[in-house]
């Protein structure tokens, strides 16, 4: 079933139960504007938090005696 004849079918069941096709189709727009907006928001934080994994790779690369510092206290706490 597409997405149309899902919203088809929710729309009739909807004014089968006398909600006014405007309200249904009004709140389904608020509903996918949400939607949007939540998808957006992880989206960006996963890509800031991919953005500072690089740069603490990238520091490491740079300055491997410093990773191999904070890998060995890492490890003597446990941590590993």
């Amino acid at each position: 079933m597409s997405r149309i004849d899902a919203l088809r079918a929710r729309l009739a069941r909807a004014t089968e139960l006398g909600v006014p096709s405007d309200d249904f189709l009004r709140h389904e727009f608020e509903e996918s504007r949400m939607l949007k907006s939540h998808l957006n928001a992880r989206l960006a934080q996963a890509g800031q938090e991919t953005e500072d994994a690089l740069r603490e790779l990238q520091q490491e690369v740079d300055s491997p005696e410093e990773a191999f510092m904070r890998l060995a206290k890492r490890q003597a706490y446990g941590d590993d």
